[in-house]
């Protein structure tokens, strides 16, 4: 069809329209549909079936071409083009199930309006249109904004065991969005490393780890101790997820896929512990063997509740140590501590909370926070509810927004790394890398 002209204005009922078109918006984003015989993009519609409402033949097509199955649709304005009438509906998508079999091979999110279209003398206006009406980026050189080429990382005896059954889903929320993912699954820490090392090599738009924390921790630290610069996708299938929880990410494995194809990466902080890199917390003390020492068939079978019961059974044995620590920024605080932590996270191992509002991902800093041996059982009491509350006792609980610390110790003593052991010396140095990762959050 030849188009010269297209003509647009206000919703009209009394207009014998032959098409209806859909602009839609997911994730705040603009969804477009990709022909199966072309390589350009364009908005959801076409012909109205005998019978069929303007309303019923906007679902219908919504449906047939984008999979939408949750969404509300609003009629927006009509258009005059190629001697033909048409209406135009606004759709805000809230779900999108598995693309039909139908004309259409692809759907895809857009910051803005892409140069590759079908209709390219009509949807620029009808998107104008819209842009009056509704949040949307401005008109610009407009691409699908998640990565394309994307190495996934599975670890499948992490948390419950249940990830493997949740692949599909993963995967489907990538090809929605464009990517055609590469799955590997790990066998053991020392294949892991092997498979991440060959997804760095080959420069991907992104590298996707999916697991519990153990398995960010191990994937940050070997991405930053090569120097790669390449963002990083987490698809969290831990037991308590903390750093996840703290980060808002979804707790569906396909959400989060989705989230990572249709987005773009944000710098976020991680630590150095001498010489060996952490995502959100460097731990010494009571509750931290509970972080390591809780076996996996135990996290599997009572989830968040096997921490805190590996918590408990610390209490009976609990040591101090006497630590001096220096803060980046000259603060000294000396003393015999239960336990001490930098963090950058709400949660430690689902027992320990911080306040929210004195957490931020990115801002330089991490938390330290330092619990001084209780001298008697009421004190021990004051402790523990404060710590499990995300509560402050200034006279027990030191906690400090800090860029760094040194540790110095009478003795050498065990730390734990995002719930991995670590041996620390007798001098430890703890430094927050500001903006040192790309992640998809």
């Amino acid at each position: 069809m030849s188009i010269t002209q297209c003509k647009v204005f206000d919703w009209d009922n009394s207009l014998s329209c032959k098409y209806v078109v859909i602009i839609s918006r997911f994730q705040g984003k603009l969804l477009l549909s990709r022909h199966r015989e072309r390589q350009t993009w364009e908005t959801q519609g076409g012909h109205i079936e005998p019978g069929e409402t303007l309303e019923d033949a906007a679902r219908r097509e919504l449906w047939e071409e984008s999979g939408a199955t949750e969404f509300t649709l609003e009629p927006l304005c009509c258009y005059y083009a190629g001697n033909e009438y048409g209406a135009v509906f606004f759709a805000d998508i809230f779900a999108l199930g598995p693309l039909p079999d139908s004309e259409m091979a692809q759907v895809s999110q857009f910051d803005s309006l892409p140069q590759e279209l079908t209709y390219p003398e009509i949807t620029p206006h009808l998107f104008r249109r819209a842009q009056e009406r509704f949040s949307f980026p401005e008109k610009g050189q407009g691409k699908s904004s998640g990565p394309r080429d994307v190495r996934v990382l599975i670890n499948p005896t992490a948390g419950r065991q249940v990830i493997l059954s949740e692949l599909p889903g993963v995967y489907w929320a990538f090809q929605q969005a464009g990517t055609d993912p590469v799955f590997e699954l790990t066998v053991d820490a020392g294949h892991a490393s092997r498979a991440l090392l060959r997804a760095a090599a080959g420069n991907p738009d992104a590298i996707v780890c999916c697991g519990g924390d153990g398995t960010l921790s191990a994937t940050v630290n070997m991405l930053l101790a090569i120097g790669a610069k390449i963002p990083l996708g987490y698809i969290p299938a831990g037991t308590t997820n903390d750093f996840a929880n703290f980060l808002g990410l979804p707790k569906e494995p396909a959400q989060a896929a989705a989230l990572i194809a249709g987005s773009s990466p944000s710098p976020i902080d991680t630590g150095r512990f001498d010489n060996r890199h952490f995502v959100y917390v460097a731990s010494f003390g009571a509750f931290t063997q509970t972080s390591y020492s809780t076996t996996q068939s135990l996290k599997n079978s009572l989830g968040h509740l096997a921490y805190i019961l590996e918590g408990i059974k610390e209490l009976p044995a609990l040591k101090s140590y006497p630590v001096r620590v220096e803060t980046g920024e000259g603060q000294v605080f000396e003393g015999d501590y239960l336990f001490g932590s930098m963090t950058n996270s709400t949660s430690l191992g689902g027992v320990i909370k911080l306040d929210p509002g004195k957490v931020d991902p990115c801002d330089g800093r991490f938390e330290l926070t330092l619990v001084k041996r209780p001298r008697n059982l009421h004190e021990l009491n004051r402790i523990l509810p404060a710590l499990m509350g995300g509560k402050a006792d200034e006279e027990l609980i030191t906690f400090v927004h800090t860029k760094g610390a040194v540790f110095t110790c009478a003795e050498p003593m065990p730390w734990s790394l995002d719930g991995e052991y670590a041996w620390g010396g007798e001098e430890v140095k703890v430094e927050v890398q500001q903006n040192a990762l790309a992640l998809y959050r």
